[in-house]
């Protein structure tokens, strides 16, 4: 359990949405996806308006185990797995055609393995965490290049996001 009703929602959709691909109830999905944008969201602060906000500006994010009893050890962490654990539930459920979702997963994506050099932007328990994202991605082999928008300021650091090298596809983040 969290202090922050939309990620313990997220846990909690979590198993179904894994074994059977789907929830319960559909309003709960709005729930989730009624987060994305909002004040506290992981990159939210430099113009990322696709990622999902478990937590308010001010709260802190690394109040939360995970069901594996690990806990993020750093605020940029703990909002960044929240995020993906919002992301994971949403493609599990099928809802890997709506494009708000397409944006969240590629967010994630573009935070955590669409980086130059060799060193990733994410904790190893993010980078775990972040590993459902390719699995549950349809399109996970396809070349087909991912629809990041990089416009948001927090991607304006030429060393962690090449300027030259911003096309990446499904198969590239399956293969890092």
């Amino acid at each position: 359990m969290s202090s922050s009703g939309t990620l313990d929602l997220a846990l909690r959709l979590w198993p179904g949405a894994r074994d059977s691909g789907a929830v319960a109830d559909p309003n709960d999905l709005d729930v989730l996806l009624a987060s994305q944008g909002q004040p506290g969201a992981v990159g939210h602060d430099c113009g990322l308006t696709s990622t999902f906000a478990c937590f308010g500006p001010d709260e802190d994010a690394t109040a939360f185990t995970l069901p594996t009893g690990e806990r993020p050890a750093t605020d940029a962490e703990g909002r960044f797995i929240a995020h993906v654990l919002v992301t994971r539930v949403l493609l599990a459920a099928g809802l890997d055609i709506d494009p708000r979702v397409t944006e969240a997963m590629c967010a994630a994506h573009a935070l955590s393995w669409a980086v130059g050099g060799t060193e990733y932007a994410q904790s190893p328990l993010a980078l775990a965490t972040a590993l459902w994202l390719p699995a549950l991605d349809p399109d996970s082999a396809s070349d087909r290049p991912l629809p990041i928008d990089w416009s948001a300021s927090c991607f304006e650091d030429p060393v962690r996001w090449p300027p030259d090298d911003r096309l990446f596809s499904h198969y590239d983040v399956r293969e890092r």
